[in-house]
């Protein structure tokens, strides 16, 4: 009997023993976790505007970085949980929190607007310092600037057959108040910009077409320290390469006669047809160009010489002394018919 009690008691006491000791445990695990701590942790703060807020939000200090140090005091345990929250940062947005929300330079004390927001949603944990301990931030409305011009900037020496197509033409620019003001002092100046990359321009065929979609930027001396935005953020630009050889055809050209003035003072001249029809022009381009815009004319031009106006005239070859050599002349028939009559017996003739 004796030894059945005694197996039984010491059964009973390792199970007692056991107990005890799981207990214990997790009373001493409750305990470091409920227990008061003191640590640091180290995250980063973004500035953030709510969706469709008539205003921008920026950091006035160049030295900046966003980075912080916070002193958390608190449960063990709770101060775990908001070190895991803090380590994805935090978002400070503009008008909620304790931040400021009017238009403005503001210093915001982290300590207090941290402890307003993070620590809001972990009871028991208090936020002791920050470090840096505040943050200067400007507040500004924000503004348009509508139907701006595109400009496309293309390298020098590349001929188009005509001015590059822009679709859309204008664009708008948004940014904080200080930044349009900046930009409106441009005046006509003012333009938004689209520069083709260089391997876009590598395999353009001369009279083909090409379009291409190009982000806009600003140029250089109207970009600003302040964030903008342009709408629509890229355009098509439609370009067709000039060819380097064109033609034209000018459908009436004068006719000049020249030679020396005190032979021609002697005759009366007249000239069959006195225009040239259909004067067709092939050469380089550029000067192309030049003639269908009326910088380069064509004008016919006949000599007389004193044999030719001693002979009564006849067919006389038409030349273009005003045109380069480069550019080279077609049309139907390339002579007129001169008559000369010399002007004693034109005026004895009149006399009865």
């Amino acid at each position: 009997m004796s030894g059945a009690f005694n197996k039984l008691r010491k059964t009973i006491t390792t199970k007692e023993v056991l107990a005890v000791i799981v207990v214990t445990m997790l009373i001493w695990l409750y305990a470091e976790a409920e227990s008061v701590a003191t640590t640091n942790a180290d995250t980063f703060v973004r500035l953030a505007v709510p969706e469709g807020a008539d205003r921008l939000v920026n950091n006035t200090d160049p030295s900046w970085s966003g980075a912080i140090t916070i002193r958390l005091q608190g449960a063990r345990g709770a101060i775990d949980s908001v070190k895991s929250s803090l380590a994805r940062g935090i978002d400070l947005a503009s008008g909620a929190g304790g931040v400021p929300g009017q238009p403005g330079r503001h210093t915001i004390d982290l300590r207090s607007v941290i402890q307003a927001t993070v620590m809001d949603e972990h009871k028991g944990v208090v936020v002791a310092s920050v470090d840096p301990p505040t943050m200067s931030i400007e507040i500004e409305a924000i503004e348009t600037l509508s139907d701006i011009p595109v400009v496309a900037v293309f390298p020098d020496g590349l001929r188009f057959a005509s001015d590059p197509v822009i679709e859309p033409a204008t664009v708008s620019i948004v940014g904080s108040s200080s930044a349009m003001r900046a930009l409106t002092a441009a005046g006509e100046a003012l333009n938004a910009r689209v520069v083709p990359a260089p391997d876009m321009l590598v395999n353009l065929v001369e009279g083909v077409s090409r379009t291409f979609t190009i982000p806009v930027t600003l140029a250089d001396n109207l970009k600003t320290d302040s964030k903008l935005s342009i709408t629509p953020a890229k355009v098509t630009v439609t370009v067709r390469v000039q060819s380097q050889f064109g033609e034209t055809t000018i459908p009436s050209a004068p006719i000049w006669v020249w030679g020396p003035q005190t032979e021609l003072d002697r005759w009366v001249i007249s000239i069959e047809p006195q225009f040239l029809s259909d004067v067709k022009i092939t050469g380089p381009a550029d000067l192309i160009q030049s003639v269908e815009s009326g910088d380069l004319r064509v004008i016919g031009a006949v000599e007389l010489t004193s044999s030719i106006l001693e002979a009564g005239g006849g067919a006389i070859e038409v030349n273009f002394p005003d045109l380069p050599d480069s550019l080279s002349v077609e049309m139907e028939s390339t002579s007129v018919t001169v008559t000369a009559t010399p002007r004693e017996q034109d005026l004895s003739a009149a006399q009865p």
